[in-house]
Formats: structure tokens, C-alpha cells, sequence
């Protein structure tokens, strides 16, 4: 089963030929100059190697790192009779890296399921404490061993001595593959959708969530013909995602921008300079009074 999104009036004439700008002016303009990252794994202390990793990657300009619980635990809610392992096509095609930190069952659970997933593997980084380096359990001579075999720095070892040694091999691998991302993300990708969805608070200041879900069911399910069923989890998944990483708060009954995620946005649109920005903000003012 799954749970239908209440939703106001179709957009007017006007807001559509603003939405269809917006989308066709400047989010395609957006080239994709970073590397979205899950990052999995984590344990009861507080000073986990994950935690590590997400407050040092943070001040990385072309690397997002993202938890990904929260938009299991939405997507769940939106599909009843879904179990973690139909997640795993999804997620594949979401990010660039699923990073896993093994310092958990969660985490070695997440390990196993992944590495069996065909369409998963070539994403996977694996991080695992130097303690196992030569452990005969099955994770470390089977899962760990065959990502070693096949996919060439996909396994990094780590101590307490070396996490900064870590960061800087990561650091080089994502920065790698950062500068040969070139090409605009998805909208109908959560990574996608979340950089619209930021993109389009910025310009117009505060929405509500009726009509931010409204305008963006129109843009994808009517203009670029996606899955309306698809559309109720994306959404949802993409919301709870922005919230999470303060992109977006909610004051009285209006959604707005942050201000960490308006200097994002505004230093990507600052590479981008056109006079369709100021023709943006007119037709909003328009469309609003």
C-alpha cells in the first residue's frame, strides 16, 4: 500500500511557463561538480568513525555526505509492504557512493546485503578497522576479500592513528571522480530533486507545502511524463532529506531556505550568471499579487 500525498490546485498558466523556466534556464545549468555520498555504518558511541567522516567531508565543497536512515524510515511509511533489501535498485541509482563504515551489526549486515547486489557493487567503499585486516571471519574473507579482488580501492583499513590519512585517500578518490561529473543531476533522482526543491524555495523565498508539492508533482509526473506512484515516495523521501540537512525549515504554515543552503545555492548560480534570474523573480511577484 501506498500513501497518497494531499495535493491543491493544479498550477495556473502562469506559474507553469515560471516552473518550466526555473527547470529548463537554470537547474539544467547546474553542472554536477560534486560526489553524493550514503555514508551506512555507525555504533552506540557518539565518536564513531562515521561521525568522523561526516563533520570532515563537511567542509569539502565537492562532497555532500547524507544519512540515509531517515529516508528508510520515510519510505517505508509511504510503502507498507516493502522490506530493506527492495531498497537496494533504488538506491543504486541515487548517489555515487555508498560508503560503509563496518563498526556495527547494522553495518555488517548493510555489507552483506550490498555486496550481493549486482547494480551496488561498483559504488561501494568499504571501511573496516585494522584490527580485522587478517581476521578469518566470513565478512572479512568473503564480502571484504571479494570487493579487494574485484573492485580496485574499494576496502580501506583504519586505526585510531591513521583517520586523518583516511580522509585524504578518500578525499582523492571523490575528488576524482567530482571533476569528471559535468552533466546536471536528474530531477527524478532523490539527489536530483533535492537541488531543485532548494533551487526553487531560493527563488521564491517561502512556499507553503501544499503548493511546493503541487509544483513539483507538475514538473515531474505532467511536464517530464514520470510515474505518479514514483512521484509520493521521491517527494516525500527528498523532503525529510532536506529538513535533515537544515537545506529547508518550516516557519508558521511556510517552508523556507536556510541560510547554509542559500549560500550553497547561490555560489552555483553565481558561476551561472544570467539575466533569467531577475525574469524569475518578476514572474513570481507576479504570480503572487
Amino acid at each position: 500500500m501506498t500513501v497518497a500525498i494531499n495535493y491543491g490546485d493544479k498550477p495556473s498558466i502562469k506559474e507553469i511557463d515560471l516552473l518550466v523556466k526555473i527547470y529548463e534556464f537554470i537547474y539544467t545549468d547546474f553542472q554536477k561538480n560534486q560526489v553524493d555520498i550514503f555514508l551506512c555504518g555507525g555504533s552506540t558511541e557518539e565518536l564513531n568513525l562515521r561521525n568522523f567522516l561526516k563533520e570532515n567531508f563537511e567542509r569539502v565543497p565537492f562532497v555532500r555526505i547524507f544519512y540515509p536512515e531517515a529516508i528508510f524510515e520515510d519510505y517505508f511509511k509511504m510503502n507498507k509492504n516493502a522490506d530493506y533489501l527492495t531498497l537496494e535498485n533504488w538506491l543504486a541509482s541515487q548517489v555515487d557512493f555508498i560508503c560503509i563504515a563496518c563498526e556495527s551489526w547494522g553495518s555488517v549486515c548493510e555489507l552483506g546485503a550490498f555486496t550481493n547486489a549486482e547494480e551496488l557493487k561498483n559504488k561501494l567503499i568499504i571501511l573496516n578497522h585494522e584490527n580485522f585486516r587478517n581476521s578469518k571471519s566470513f565478512i572479512s574473507l568473503g564480502p571484504i576479500k571479494y570487493m579487494e579482488k574485484k573492485f580496485i580501492n574499494s576496502v580501506y583499513y583504519y586505526n585510531n592513528s591513521n583517520k586523518s590519512s583516511l580522509i585524504k585517500k578518500l578525499k582523492s578518490k571523490f575528488k576524482e571522480v567530482a571533476i569528471s561529473n559535468r552533466n546536471t543531476r536528474s530531477i527524478d533522482n532523490l539527489m536530483g530533486l533535492f537541488y531543485f526543491i532548494a533551487l526553487l524555495i531560493y527563488f521564491f523565498k517561502e512556499i507553503s507545502l501544499v503548493k511546493l508539492s503541487n509544483y513539483t508533482r507538475y514538473l515531474l509526473v505532467d511536464y517530464l511524463n514520470k510515474d505518479v506512484n514514483f512521484f509520493d515516495t521521491i517527494f516525500t523521501s527528498t523532503k525529510k532529506l532536506l529538513f535533515n540537512e537544515n537545506f529547508i525549515k518550516k516557519v508558521d504554515d511556510k517552508i523556507r531556505i536556510t541560510k547554509k543552503a542559500e549560500n550553497i545555492i547561490c555560489e552555483i548560480l553565481n558561476k551561472n550568471d544570467k539575466d533569467i534570474y531577475n525574469e524569475i523573480i518578476s514572474a513570481i511577484i507576479g504570480c503572487r499579487y
